[in-house]
């Protein structure tokens, strides 16, 4: 998931994206396999799930936003992801 997501950075920008702390890759890591959301206790994710919603998530044309990987780990941005090309 880092590699596809520090990739798409890439060629979305054209440079690599700004280094992350450790404590922020831990936090990533432990957020990964699945989302909260309301309708359920959670929502499981699998390695393959986040190709698609990391595509998606460059798509689209945040305002204001530097898309950050602690960006697309925020609020409902992988929830919203994930039912729109997963669900």
């Amino acid at each position: 998931m880092f590699h596809k997501f520090f990739d798409e950075y890439d060629a979305t920008f054209g440079e690599p994206h700004p280094h992350i702390s450790k404590a922020n890759i831990r936090k990533i890591m432990d957020e990964m396999p699945c989302f909260i959301c309301e309708s359920s206790d959670g929502e499981e994710l699998f390695p393959e799930d986040y190709d698609a919603m990391i595509e998606r998530y460059f798509e689209i044309d945040w305002k204001n936003c530097d898309y950050n990987i602690n960006h697309f780990f925020s609020g409902q941005i992988r929830e919203m992801r994930y039912y729109e090309t997963l669900y």
